[in-house]
């Protein structure tokens, strides 16, 4: 990207050219503001983008692009205009009384504002038609509502809710709810529509947390996964992620049709599978399946992100399903670099570093104790030290609940340590150590008696451990 002239910005289409910067992911600001810059100019210029909604492709474009940058990227003057632009034809265009084209245009308005008393509400207008065309909402509809709200409190209420604006959101969640319980009803729910419906739940914490989350997750069970493609496996497997929730058939229906179509399935979408089934703990059924998936990374091993390779080679080393050829390509210097450019040009770098080299340490913490035969050394342990240092050393009640019940126990607080650090840096909540003769002793200082005792480590968990399936459905 650093080729592309800003001066000669304008002699690109914008379509081709949203592609290259959003593909690019990177932090340049000013590369970004010069494409919405223009973007702007031909607003005002050109009077066709008015006409047949043209303008909203720019909508669509500019809340994905700034729900990649997490937020952190904005253009206001841009935002303004479109938000402008939308409210006019939701109060005075035919535009703004057909369900699917005004759900297009509130989505841009919830999510950016720029209304009178836009700081306390949403305007009276988009909410009054939401609620009168409320039966007649599609499931990608309700997505674009709910997407637009999810924004606007994310960019622009994240420390507040206001009073006013908090009995809206109620209404908007009994529309979306009523919508959503309509579509589930019928008995030709397509995957696309019930992936849709779930992310639309998702978007919203107070609905996740009704009894229709679980409707909607259950009806994965009777779905006809014959239609299955790509783009639906990464959004189910986006939906089961965000949501914790497994649904073995639907993660079985995926694994399969990555075995069956082996020759056009490509790694990204391989990644997020596995990812997917490591996250929430599930064993696919078909142990060649991992080897299908093994062989579709080592293809596309130089077109997939770094991040999606750690990631991805980390769950075939949870299934001991790690190729030594795909071990050797991973740990040496072309692939650290190329990790190492890649942080260089990232577009979030408050957190996309350190994401990787977690993984990256993570992943050569697993090769070393899982694959030793591969010979690959453990060099994270300046960064393992760093991260522990930058770790607080506070422990939670149910932390010191267990400690004073192993004092109980064991009546003696030298029988058992805390916060252990192994050598490879996984943290131990609390070892108690044994001797032969399994009576409890004090840890001992010498490890030239290790043989002689037994450790046992306890881990304390976290509720986000647990999938969170309704138990009576399992």
């Amino acid at each position: 990207y650093a080729t592309v002239s800003i001066r000669t910005l304008s002699t690109y289409p914008a379509t081709e050219y949203f592609q290259i910067i959003r593909a690019l992911k990177i932090s340049d600001s000013k590369i970004c503001d010069a494409y919405w810059a223009n973007i702007l100019k031909s607003l005002n210029s050109n009077d066709e983008e008015k006409k047949n909604l043209r303008f909203l492709r720019h909508c669509h474009r500019y809340m994905h692009f700034n729900n990649n940058l997490g937020g952190t990227y904005r253009f206001i003057p841009l935002e303004r205009r479109l938000s402008q632009l939308a409210m006019e034809l939701i109060e005075n265009d035919v535009s703004g009384r057909l369900p699917s084209k005004f759900a297009r245009l509130a989505a841009f308005v919830l999510a950016y504002g720029h209304t009178p008393f836009g700081w306390k509400k949403f305007p009276n207008v988009v909410l009054s038609k939401i609620i009168s065309m409320s039966s007649q909402f599609s499931t990608i509809d309700c997505f674009l509502l709910s997407r637009g709200v999810y924004i606007a409190l994310e960019l622009r209420f994240r420390n507040m809710i206001p009073s006013l604006l908090g009995m809206q959101l109620t209404t908007i969640d009994s529309v979306l709810t009523d919508c959503i319980g309509r579509h589930l009803e019928s008995k030709y729910l397509s995957i696309f529509d019930l992936n849709t419906i779930v992310r639309t739940l998702g978007y919203r914490k107070s609905l996740k947390n009704k009894t229709i989350y679980q409707e909607a997750l259950s009806r994965y069970n009777q779905l006809d996964y014959s239609e299955l493609n790509s783009r639906l496996i990464r959004e189910m497997a986006y939906n089961f992620n965000i949501s914790n929730c497994i649904v073995p058939s639907a993660m079985e229906a995926m694994f399969t049709y990555i075995e069956t179509n082996q020759k056009y399935v490509i790694g990204e979408t391989v990644e997020k599978v596995l990812s997917c089934a490591y996250n929430l703990g599930y064993m696919p059924q078909s142990e060649a399946v991992l080897n299908n998936a093994a062989f579709i990374l080592k293809r596309d091993f130089e077109n997939m992100s770094g991040l999606s390779i750690v990631q991805a080679c980390l769950a075939l080393c949870y299934y001991k399903s790690m190729p030594e050829d795909l071990i050797d390509k991973v740990f040496c210097v072309k692939f650290i670099q190329r990790i190492e450019e890649e942080i260089h040009v990232c577009y979030s770098k408050a957190t996309y570093p350190e994401r990787v080299l977690n993984l990256i340490m993570k992943l050569n913490r697993t090769v070393c104790l899982d694959y030793p035969e591969a010979n690959v050394p453990w060099f994270q342990q300046n960064y393992l030290e760093a991260q522990l240092s930058k770790k607080h050393k506070n422990r939670s009640k149910f932390g010191d609940d267990v400690k004073n019940l192993l004092n109980a126990v064991l009546s003696d607080d030298s029988f058992f340590s805390c916060n252990h650090i192994t050598p490879y840096g996984y943290q131990i909540d609390f070892v108690i150590h044994f001797d032969k003769n399994r009576k409890p002793i004090p840890a001992p200082a010498e490890t030239t008696i290790l043989d002689r005792i037994t450790k046992f480590a306890i881990l304390l968990l976290r509720l986000d451990s647990f999938c969170e399936n309704d138990l009576t459905a399992l």
